[in-house]
């Protein structure tokens, strides 16, 4: 995520009849500094997508609009890659997107 100095706890929810599908719960233990969001507040902590081709991904999120959080980087192995990038959509809602 690009934080310093947060600790989140996390658990993974697979969804019935999918072994592709999940739902991924995190509680900020530590959150850090920054405001705490209310009910009316627009958007959420983020969303992630596995995606075919990463970068024009990336790319379409940019034409659209978007912005980018960070560098592709990748949390796999060399033998196995797991490529992600957090980015920003047009209205500034966190995207996560992932490409095996």
């Amino acid at each position: 995520m690009g934080l310093s100095g947060v600790e989140i706890r996390s658990v993974w929810l697979s969804m019935p009849g999918s072994d592709e599908v999940f739902l991924e719960l995190f509680q900020f233990a530590s959150p850090g500094e920054g405001a705490v969001g209310f009910a009316n507040t627009p958007g959420y902590a983020h969303i992630a997508f596995d995606v075919s081709d990463l970068r024009a991904s990336c790319d379409a999120i940019t034409k659209a609009g978007g912005t980018s959080l960070g560098e592709i980087t990748n949390l796999g192995t060399n033998e196995t890659p797991y490529r992600a990038v957090y980015m920003r959509d047009p209205e500034g809602n966190i995207i996560e997107l992932g490409e095996h």
